[in-house]
């Protein structure tokens, strides 16, 4: 018996057609500094392929560091998020239970202006503390 069972990747989200299927835009939720009083946009667009299905998720828009004058000196402007919504079962909210792995492996593509390739960040929340 293995003191620690290896577990096979569990793969949450999958914005990639390389290993269908790739997840609803309609899974996720968008926020930016419009939600504040500023003035970026954000969307999340599934792109088709050829054969109609999904092939990516491109997530888009205008950020702004623009502040609207009654904001002036109370708000910070320029950001963007998606994330996953809530889960809500029957017992509570649905989670991943991660507990057998070792290790997460996060992977992110960029695709667009090479002055923003390393403007941005990746936020994983956990429901306790990390061991």
């Amino acid at each position: 018996m293995d003191a620690m069972p290896s577990s096979a990747p569990l793969p949450i989200f999958n914005f990639d057609s390389a290993s269908p299927p790739v997840d609803a835009a309609s899974s996720f939720a968008t926020g930016s500094d419009i939600d504040i009083g500023g003035l970026s946009t954000c969307a999340l667009t599934e792109v088709p392929a050829i054969n109609g299905q999904p092939s990516h998720i491109s997530f888009h828009g205008n950020l702004s560091l623009r502040v609207p004058p009654q904001y002036a000196g109370r708000i910070r402007t320029g950001y963007a998020a998606f994330r996953n919504k809530t889960r809500p079962t029957l017992f509570g909210e649905e989670t991943w239970d991660l507990e057998l792995y070792t290790h997460l492996k996060v992977e992110v593509a960029y695709r667009g202006l090479e002055a923003w390739r390393s403007r941005w960040v990746v936020n994983l929340q956990t429901d306790g503390p990390v061991r």
